[in-house]
């Protein structure tokens, strides 16, 4: 399908009952995922970050209900945890 918004494509799939999109051709995406994949390497910690991000966005979308259209985004929530960690690096110890 075609995002309206972005005007990218992209793939809608269900796998064991949940959903994901895939955005394709989306070279910003990949300079995204490598700030965070190069972020969880220098935090280290076994992947202190990416399962900090896990759960923020699980925590968001789910109990919160604060992540959607129209309501908190992916992005953003991103951006948060990465100015969480920028300024708190050496004390967080756990998601």
């Amino acid at each position: 399908s075609q995002d309206p918004i972005f005007n990218t494509q992209l793939l809608h799939c269900v796998v064991d009952g949940i959903s994901i999109r895939v955005c394709l051709n989306r070279v910003d995406v990949l300079e995204s995922l490598a700030l965070f994949e190069t972020a969880d390497r220098l935090i280290s910690q076994n992947h202190l970050l990416k399962r900090t991000l896990l759960l923020f966005k699980a925590w968001a979308k789910y109990q919160a209900r604060i992540m959607g259209p129209d309501m908190l985004s992916g992005f953003a929530i991103e951006r948060i945890v990465l100015t969480v960690f920028n300024g708190f690096h050496e004390k967080i110890k756990t998601p």
